[in-house]
């Protein structure tokens, strides 16, 4: 593999991470001393721009590191997917919070067959992709 191959696969990686709505992406390749060379994916979530390590490549051969790294951005959930998992977090939060507080169940109950319903979708979603 030559630098315009590894260069055209970072960016293709790059692209593929955009599909999937992770923030500011960027891979690298880190080669160490008496190492086989790492493909890195990194988000930067924070405004301080921190990269978070969220992958770091498994295979024998570059080759097979930047295959490794393809296959775990593709079996991220969609922008849309991560959303729904994200409201139904939140979701969760907010019917434990009005249970610790004492929230009238007048208010709770609604939140909690929201919530039910939201969970048999996604669970019907994930069946039917199956």
């Amino acid at each position: 593999m030559d630098i315009k191959e590894i260069n055209a696969k970072l960016s293709a990686l790059v692209v593929k991470m955009l599909t999937k709505a992770i923030v500011r992406p960027d891979v690298t390749i880190v080669w160490s001393a008496n190492e086989e060379p790492h493909v890195m994916l990194y988000e930067t979530k924070s405004s301080a721009y921190v990269k978070d390590v969220i992958y770091y490549g498994a295979g024998d051969t570059l080759s097979e590191r930047f295959d490794d790294a393809e296959r775990w951005i593709d079996a991220l959930p969609s922008p849309e997917e991560k959303r729904i998992k994200d409201f139904v977090k939140s979701l969760a939060a907010a019917i434990e919070l009005g249970r610790a507080n004492g929230i009238d169940v007048e208010f709770v109950n609604p939140l909690q067959a929201t919530m039910k319903k939201l969970s048999d979708n996604i669970l019907t979603d994930q069946r039917a992709a199956q």
